[in-house]
């Protein structure tokens, strides 16, 4: 926590804090060299507890590259960036201070706003995000914190993604990065790891939702549940947004192909707000990067470079074969049956097993409330409790007295078998969870997994796949069967090395409950430790 008074980059004094969010702090300072009396909010870029060294590292190496492509767009109802500082902990972002309220804040305190205001105010935000993408840059992080009302009555969209030109992103995603708020962000983006303009509309309709309703549109009682009704569920239908629910509808189509366009939704945002002429004047949104990638100056290269991740422009990229995506390092669940237009996102629900933990952390960090701007936040915490915080709601940690520890569904009661084994159910009966330490060697964990199969012994086995996981120690078994009831069930085995010794995690439920389940084992994957 840097102290009051500390002088910034020379000429920036700080005065107080402002917000002290999962990815950035920020506080209010004083330019010294101003000449005369001027307040700026200055960021600084952190990095999340929770992640690998190579993911921190990937962050750190595109942190300052990214900070500085956001800082070179302009525009009335984005926030001016006036400076950007490189720094060995996080790059420090100088912006000008905007006195105001969030989105966010003001539909908690006065309810929700009426469709002709909150017409004005996507006009304003698709504005920002056109400039945004004249420069080559999306957003990825529109949600009602982000958006603030000035006192003077001036809309703002501030606080872009860590990652916003197509290389970051890509750098980040390859590394099992994928950061955005649960109830804000594009399903494709979470599930199919793509990000474009589409992408940031969602996020653009999700957060008029909310200004209209009064409400997210996935309004459940916990981080899972969010994630479960985005993975195969249409928003909750809108009570409130009259005129305002075509657009709405349209924006949060879950296939960005058939989502509307700006051209679209500024006619349809101007209908509602009673606003005749086009809020961009003649400059339209183009749908690919409308400008080249920013240079990067050179730099030492770091860790994450010399273990192949992407690297900025101008250094040396790996080819994109030799990038290990998230979804391939936590196993990626193959199904063999299309069921409907919407299967194609079920079918990478476990692709989320990377970022659940992330997105809870983003998530709880966003309900707090927002001053000037930036979000209110509590002292940062030490290591343990930032990990014990990230957890979903409906969750609760098992340390194993052998060593391992693991995020289980609250409920679920342990049976202790031997040593370095215990197994779970579910109080319905549905799903069982079953560790233990892994009874073969380390180095061929597919050929003890393949010898495991000869002994299987249960009602019309199919195997779905035994393969080793690229980039990770580790293998994972998928399989169908029938239990002695003959319902159809569905189950995984997953190997996980740790240092010398390695463990098995059993997962098993009923097959048509299969993608409902996904959610709480991409957690126990996600937090599996020993």
């Amino acid at each position: 926590m840097v102290p009051l008074g500390e002088v910034v980059a020379g000429r920036y004094r700080i005065l107080r804090p402002l917000a002290n969010g999962g990815m950035s702090r920020v506080w209010l300072a004083s330019d010294d060299r101003a000449g005369v009396a001027r307040h700026v909010a200055i960021k600084q870029c952190t990095v999340p507890d929770g992640l690998s060294p190579e993911q921190r590292d990937v962050i750190r190496e595109w942190a300052f590259h990214e900070a500085r492509a956001a800082a070179r767009v302009r525009h009335p109802n984005l926030i001016h960036t006036l400076e950007v500082c490189q720094d060995n902990a996080g790059p420090w972002i100088v912006m000008e201070y905007v006195p105001s309220r969030s989105l966010q804040e003001i539909v908690e305190t006065e309810g929700s706003l009426p469709p002709a205001r909150v017409a004005e105010i996507g006009l304003a935000v698709l504005a920002a995000l056109a400039a945004a993408n004249d420069a080559g840059v999306l957003h990825l992080d529109v949600k009602p914190g982000n958006v603030l009302i000035g006192d003077d009555g001036r809309v703002v969209l501030t606080d872009f993604g860590p990652a916003v030109t197509s290389a970051g992103i890509q750098a980040l995603t390859e590394a099992g990065v994928v950061l955005g708020s649960p109830k804000y962000i594009a399903p494709e983006r979470l599930f199919e790891h793509t990000s474009t303009v589409a992408s940031d509309l969602w996020s653009l309709g999700a957060t008029l939702y909310h200004a209209v309703e009064g409400r997210p549109p996935y309004l459940r009682s916990s981080t899972t549940g969010v994630l479960r009704a985005l993975a195969d569920t249409e928003p909750d239908p809108p009570r409130q947004a009259g005129p305002l629910t075509p657009l709405l509808t349209g924006l949060l189509r879950r296939d960005p192909a058939t989502r509307l366009g700006v051209h679209e939704v500024e006619a349809k945002l101007r209908k509602v707000a009673g606003v005749r002429r086009s809020a961009f004047g003649r400059r339209w949104w183009k749908p690919t990067w409308s400008r080249p990638t920013l240079p990067e100056p050179a730099h030492e290269a770091t860790a994450a470079e010399r273990a192949t991740r992407a690297a900025p422009p101008q250094e040396t990229q790996p080819d994109a074969s030799q990038m290990t995506p998230a979804a391939e390092a936590l196993g990626r669940s193959v199904d063999e049956v299309e069921e409907d237009g919407r299967t194609w996102l079920r079918r990478r629900l476990s692709a989320a097993a990377a970022v659940i933990t992330l997105l809870a952390l983003l998530a709880a960090v966003a309900a707090n409330a927002r001053d000037g701007n930036g979000d209110i936040r509590q002292p940062v915490q030490s290591s343990a409790a930032a990990v014990a915080a990230v957890l979903p709601e409906e969750f609760g940690w098992w340390t194993d007295p052998s060593g391992f520890r693991v995020a289980v569904p609250d409920g679920w009661r342990p049976d202790p078998l031997t040593d370095g084994e215990v197994s779970f159910a579910d109080p319905t009966g549905g799903t069982m969870l079953r560790i233990s330490r892994w009874p073969g060697p380390a180095a061929d964990v597919v050929a003890g997994l393949l010898a495991q199969e000869q002994d299987i012994a249960v009602p019309a086995y199919r195997r779905l796949r035994i393969e080793a996981l690229p980039g990770a120690t580790g293998a994972v078994w998928e399989y169908t069967f029938l239990n002695p009831d003959s319902v159809a069930m569905r189950g995984l085995r997953r190997v996980v090395a740790s240092g010398a010794e390695a463990y098995l995690i059993e997962w098993r439920t009923a097959r048509d409950a299969w993608h409902a389940a996904l959610p709480q084992l991409t957690v126990v994957l996600s937090t599996f430790a020993a």
